[in-house]
């Protein structure tokens, strides 16, 4: 009795053995697959969309900035406030912003009544 077992252990053992050998040739060529995957995955990323920019819209402000600062006067040596302004006035500020962002503006109001004009015929 005791060598019917070892020989079924034995007969079981060398199945297991047998039975590694594929599913290690199988885990070889998944492995291979996958490196090739992620390969062909990198080449579309560089070859199509590698570096995108993504803007949207600039919205230009026109503002006035009054800065007050204390000065000394040469002669007299005596301190006065200062009181300076920078920036455009609203016309010029709306001027240099409509030149910079016309096409811009112009074009994606198109493309957004191209699009209503596309749901509308849907």
């Amino acid at each position: 009795m005791n060598r019917n077992l070892l020989l079924k252990l034995g007969v079981v053992l060398l199945l297991v053995i047998l039975l590694f050998i594929p599913l290690l040739l199988i885990d070889g060529v998944v492995d291979e697959r996958q490196g090739l995957r992620n390969e062909v995955l990198l080449d579309i990323a560089r070859s199509s969309s590698h570096s995108q920019r993504l803007t949207g819209p600039l919205l230009v402000v026109p503002y006035r900035k009054t800065v007050r600062e204390w000065r000394t006067h040469e002669k007299t040596g005596n301190r006065y406030l200062e009181e300076r302004e920078r920036g455009l006035s609203p016309e010029a500020a709306s001027a240099q912003a409509g030149a910079r962002t016309g096409k811009a503006f112009v074009t994606s109001a198109l493309t957004t009544v191209g699009g209503f004009a596309v749901l509308m015929q849907a």
